[in-house]
């Protein structure tokens, strides 16, 4: 986990965020990347998503990103919208992935706003290191922990003047085969959507998904909190568990 989270700040605010997972950055885990500041649009005001696309767009070329996806949503227990853009680039062998989380602060940002900023870019850089590993064979795989990311943080100032604090993740796996969601035609739409998993349902597994929506629980794509639980009670298998040595088991 970044530094700069106690887990008992965990929703302690709720934050404006983007996510970037890229290809790594050519600099060592414990340097500083200089980012130039963009100028000024007095036409933007502070619409914080226009304030943002700039940049993380600048960035995504500066990486030379391979793939990549977009979004914006709410965070539980947040104020704010946080935006994402994700990518990868796989090597033969290997997987390079840079996660990078941004929010709107003042000069001097409570010490409360940067560990939820944190503790929330954790999450979602965990999220995308199960998918992007996971192998094109079916069963249990290891993905990386929280132990296993390092991370860096740096105030940036985008094209409207605000300042944002920007949080960055890396991991890479140098002997990682390409991972099932980059391999066309391997990753199933319905096993992403109910199981967090590029491996489609089986028998078993649509009896406990139809049974579980008979509840009026929504799908895993929805982001109902119940749904793990419940297909879990039904005795599917589903998310990650952690192991001993920091790495995680993932399904």
């Amino acid at each position: 986990m970044p530094e700069l989270i106690p887990k008992s700040l965990r929703g302690a605010t709720r934050i404006f965020a983007f996510i970037l997972l890229a290809v790594r950055l050519q600099t060592s885990a414990g340097s500083t990347i200089d980012l130039e500041e963009m100028p000024d649009d007095p036409h933007l005001g502070h619409d914080h998503s226009a304030a943002f696309e700039p940049y993380m767009t600048e960035r995504a070329r500066s990486f030379g990103l391979h793939s990549s996806g977009s979004g914006a949503d709410h965070l539980d227990g947040m104020e704010a919208e946080f935006y994402e853009m994700h990518g990868s680039r796989i090597l033969r062998p290997g997987i390079e992935l840079v996660q990078i989380c941004g929010i709107i602060v003042d000069r001097d940002p409570a010490k409360a706003l940067r560990n939820a900023l944190a503790d929330a870019c954790e999450v979602q850089f965990l999220q995308h290191i199960k998918r992007f590993t996971q192998p094109t064979e079916r069963g249990a795989y290891r993905a990386a922990g929280a132990s296993e990311i390092s991370w860096q943080h740096r105030f940036v100032t985008l094209i409207n003047n605000d300042m944002a604090l920007i949080l960055e993740g890396r991991y890479g796996d140098p002997a990682a085969p390409a991972p099932c969601i980059r391999i066309a035609g391997c990753c199933n739409v319905d096993g992403l959507g109910h199981l967090d998993s590029c491996h489609g349902p089986d028998a078993d597994q649509w009896r406990a998904i139809r049974k579980c929506q008979d509840f009026g629980l929504e799908n895993k794509s929805a982001g109902d909190p119940e749904w793990d639980d419940c297909l879990r009670d039904e005795g599917v298998k589903i998310g990650c568990e952690p192991q001993a040595d920091g790495s995680r088991l993932c399904y």
